[in-house]
């Protein structure tokens, strides 16, 4: 690392102006102080909790790479999805049914141990439409084969579909969802 050099004393010595500045701070903070004057009790910084932003979406077709909770990673494809009518569902609603793969990670190198399972359940699913509700799960459609729930080692893979009660519209995102239902990947369904 790379020291940063300085005038041999220049931080023992202070200008005319420095040294005002430091005087000027004294007498101030002295005379809030001083008998008879109020003092305010210091107050906190309000702090902000930034709320954890969805993954960039990525597109129909991609396998898209995720992290879980628990270290677990993997990758998430959406093969397929449709906007249908099938089955009894109220008028100006529909199903969006999604053909979606999920794998685990394998190793970077041979020998090395395999990372977590990746836990895997519909729920874990949501359609974000731009409401200020995400959509979950309808298990209402007539697609087969679902996809349920189960463990993948790594390198192994399981497909099925989800499916989902809502108005159609020309644009929404599928998210995989931690069980905190932090997102942790998107797709765009266009």
């Amino acid at each position: 690392m790379e020291r940063v050099r300085t005038r041999p004393g220049a931080g023992l010595l202070l200008g005319g102006a420095g040294a005002l500045a430091v005087l000027l701070a004294i007498a101030l903070g002295a005379g809030a102080l001083l008998p008879g004057r109020p003092v305010s009790p210091p107050v906190p910084a309000p702090t902000a909790t930034p709320e954890p932003l969805p993954p960039a979406p990525d597109r129909v077709g991609e396998w898209v790479a995720f992290v879980g909770d628990a270290g677990e990673s993997g990758a998430l494809r959406v093969n397929s999805f449709r906007w249908t009518r099938d089955g009894a569902i109220p008028p100006g609603r529909s199903y969006l049914v999604v053909d979606v793969s999920l794998r685990a990670a394998e190793p970077w190198r041979p020998g090395e141990p395999a990372g977590p399972p990746v836990r895997y359940n519909a729920f874990r699913f949501v359609v974000d439409d731009g409401s200020a509700t995400p959509n979950t799960v309808a298990f209402s459609s007539d697609a087969a084969p679902r996809l349920t729930q189960g463990t993948l080692r790594a390198g192994e893979q399981v497909r099925g579909f989800v499916d989902f009660d809502l108005e159609q519209q020309p644009v929404v995102q599928l998210w995989l969802v931690t069980e905190a239902w932090v997102p942790i990947a998107a797709v765009e369904l266009s």
